[in-house]
């Protein structure tokens, strides 16, 4: 009997799979498009906004006919998870029911938490593109083929223009790339790859100053770093520390929005005075810290001569210098404060320990000259999510709409223990009975 469930299972899993598709894009079809404080910046193709969902935005949502950006961006959604889970279901060997179980994870984010399927934000596409860049990397590594490599740059040059948050995939690529060099003993084919993984952010950044160029006047980069820099430096910083600026200018900007901050009762020394656990004030109070002070009243202090592009582009410099030596002056309270928030940002102490255990057991197994397809999965999921936290926890507080790119894999992770484990059980020998 329960072969046959099995075997059933199989047989429709791509029926239910696609009833479970088409069902989900028309249920969120009905709730209509979700406009957030950054959907502005999208749909105007503001400078501060990256230009792959700008212009995703522009081809597919119309106020009159919205539905039609919800369906192309849950049709990607599913495309993407669809690619993904066969992918792992013939690699991994695993069931049917578990990849339906999988799926349904995958698909959560575009129903609940930040619903990403109806949002008029960048995650829209940036999640069905980190889950094909996932792909092609697990492919690479399953086969140790090169080709894949080529494959997964192409989809990291189109994530690196949809969010930033994920240079982090450059030292990766280049790392499983070594790596493939190294097993398969071929260099030759590696060095144009690798040659190409090191220039990557510089195409990126070369294509957004062009598109900055065309769609706002300013020959840029997306202004919307040194903020980011700025904040956790900002935020543990002392009025006394204006002493390590030498211009005038940078010494007037630091003074104003401290004070600012003090007058907003924003600064971590005022929760060491009254008790309250500064990083869990800092997750919470992020955006007041970042987006309505550093950000908005810092724009008060430019000349108000400047264009409002002119400001973004101004903000951004004046914020990228007062950041690194901030950090500097103040490292030990900022790297306290960023491990905090990459701690946070999983929720629970254990469920940090449990990724850093996967990481070092599936890495040294890769090591070995013969490593299972699970290993190689574990340390790819188990690296990506440690490293996307630790990116999101310099910058930014460590909340889901950043982090959620990862949730699915702990279930991944689960299910690829309990399958071992079974395995073992059926490994163990029958011992008959003795009669006595």
């Amino acid at each position: 009997m329960d072969r046959k469930i099995i075997y059933l299972s199989e047989k429709y899993f791509k029926y239910l799979l696609g009833i479970i598709f088409i069902g989900t894009t028309l249920y969120i079809a009905t709730k209509g498009a979700i406009l957030h404080n950054d959907s502005d910046g999208y749909l105007n193709m503001s400078i501060i906004r990256l230009p792959v969902y700008s212009l995703f935005v522009q081809l597919f949502y119309f106020k009159e006919f919205e539905i039609l950006l919800i369906v192309s961006q849950m049709s990607f959604i599913c495309a993407s998870i669809y690619i993904l889970v066969m992918n792992l279901k013939e690699n991994l060997g695993i069931q049917a029911f578990w990849c339906l179980l999988l799926s349904i994870v995958l698909l959560y984010p575009s129903i609940f938490g930040i619903k990403i399927g109806n949002s008029v934000l960048s995650e829209a596409i940036a999640y069905p593109l980190y889950l094909l860049l996932f792909h092609f990397l697990s492919l690479a590594i399953f086969t140790e083929n090169q080709k894949y490599i080529g494959k997964s740059l192409l989809i990291l040059f189109a994530l690196l223009l949809t969010r930033g948050q994920f240079l982090y995939f450059v030292p990766i690529v280049i790392l499983l790339l070594i790596w493939i060099c190294v097993r398969k003993r071929d260099y030759k084919k590696g060095i144009p790859l690798l040659l190409f993984s090191c220039i990557l952010p510089f195409a990126v950044s070369i294509t957004d100053h062009i598109y900055h160029k065309v769609a706002n006047g300013y020959f840029e980069a997306t202004p919307w770093t040194g903020l980011h820099l700025l904040t956790p430096a900002m935020y543990v910083a002392n009025v006394t520390d204006v002493e390590i600026y030498k211009t005038e200018k940078e010494r007037y900007f630091f003074e104003k929005i401290q004070k600012k901050l003090w007058e907003r009762n924003l600064s971590i020394y005022q929760r060491e005075a009254d008790g309250i656990d500064a990083t869990e004030f800092y997750r919470a109070n992020y955006t007041r810290i970042a987006n309505w002070t550093i950000y908005d009243y810092g724009k008060e202090l430019l000349a108000p001569s400047l264009t409002p592009e002119e400001k973004f582009i101004e903000l951004e410099k004046i914020t990228t210098k007062l950041a690194g030596p901030l950090i500097i002056k103040n490292f030990g309270a900022w790297s306290k404060l960023s491990f905090k928030n990459f701690v946070k940002g999983f929720k629970s102490n254990l469920l940090v320990l449990f990724y850093f255990i996967i990481l070092g057991y599936s890495g040294t197994a890769l090591l070995k000259r013969k490593v299972t397809n699970t290993s190689k999965v574990l340390f790819l999921g188990a690296l990506l999510t440690i490293s996307n936290t630790a990116t999101v926890a310099v910058g930014m507080h460590t909340i889901e709409r950043f982090t959620f790119y990862n949730d699915w894999f702990f279930f991944l992770a689960i299910f690829l223990m309990l399958f071992n484990l079974k395995k073992l059980e059926g490994n163990k020998p029958r011992i008959e009975p003795q009669l006595t």
